[in-house]
This record gives C-alpha cells, sequence and structure tokens, in this order.
C-alpha cells in the first residue's frame, strides 16, 4: 500500500482542524480588536507586532478554499479575502500565525490607537 507523504503545515492543518482549539472571539465593543470576517484559513500576515498602519492597510489574508495540496497553478485568490485595519494605529498584539485556521469573529490582532 502506497502512502501519502504528510507536510509540516499540512499536518498541523489537519490537527487544528480536527481538535477542538478555541481562539477567544474579537470583542466588537473594543475598536482595537480585528477579528475574522469569516471562517477560513491565514494565508498571509502583512503586518508583525509594532507595524504602524493607517486605515484601510492590510492586515492578514484570509481563504475560504485553501489547501496547500492543490496545484500552485490553480487560481485560489476568488475565495481570499483582506482583513484591512479599521483605523490607524500601531499592531500591539497578533493572535494567529499563517496556516491556522481561525473561525468567524476570531480575534486576529489588537491594535493600538495613535
Amino acid at each position: 500500500m502506497t502512502s501519502m507523504p504528510v507536510y509540516p503545515q499540512t499536518k498541523e492543518m489537519l490537527i487544528s482542524a480536527t481538535e477542538d482549539i478555541s481562539r477567544p472571539k474579537a470583542d466588537p465593543t473594543d475598536p482595537g480588536q480585528v477579528g475574522a470576517p469569516m471562517s477560513g484559513v491565514v494565508v498571509e500576515l502583512r503586518v508583525h507586532v509594532g507595524s504602524q498602519v493607517k486605515k484601510g492597510d492590510p492586515i492578514a489574508v484570509l481563504s475560504a478554499m485553501y489547501s496547500p495540496l492543490l496545484d500552485h497553478k490553480i487560481d485560489n485568490r476568488k475565495m481570499e479575502m483582506v482583513i484591512s485595519a479599521p483605523h490607524g494605529g500601531k499592531i500591539d498584539q497578533i493572535k494567529v500565525s499563517e496556516g491556522v485556521i481561525c473561525w468567524c469573529e476570531a480575534k486576529l490582532t489588537r491594535l493600538g490607537f495613535g
């Protein structure tokens, strides 16, 4: 029987998809918390702790249909969403990393004012 290799990133994604990993939800009453507008995989983080952002700057990219096993020639961008800063400020926290699955409203970052 032939087995398919499990790549480290894929293995981590499968574990996070099957384990009950609860991520805190963004508090809608706190304008500094940035939450995921949809469930998906964080395919790109465009900021780091300490980054200065302006309103509308991209923070992260989520994909609803991402798989590292898919051929890179397949265009998955139709199901991607860019998460933008709701206001200007400095990134205080990042609660996710690239390749992590997050559910709708999961807290992604904390953005301080100023």
